[in-house]
């Protein structure tokens, strides 16, 4: 499921911001859709750790962003289920 709408929904032009959001939708959807999946989402960036800035830690997101994210993507379902439909 998460392969199928990672393929609709992904691109390389969406920014960090977007990214983080659909990452945490798609877990999201796994939870609501695939027992035994579920628990606290996570969402870490790791854009700052490692590669361009070693002295910054990486951000970890909390509950209420992340559960804001999610929100604003499940608002936006009646929009995606265009892009999902399957051929008539």
């Amino acid at each position: 499921m998460i392969r199928f709408l990672s393929d609709k929904l992904y691109t390389k032009e969406i920014d960090l911001r977007t990214g983080k959001a659909l990452g945490a939708y798609l877990i999201k959807k796994a939870e609501d859709y695939i027992d035994a999946c579920g628990g606290p989402i996570d969402v870490v960036s790791l854009k700052a750790c490692g590669l361009e800035a070693f002295d910054v830690p990486c951000e970890w997101l909390s509950e209420a962003e992340i559960n804001a994210m999610i929100k604003k993507m499940e608002d936006q379902e009646s929009v995606l289920q265009n892009l999902i439909k399957p051929f008539s």
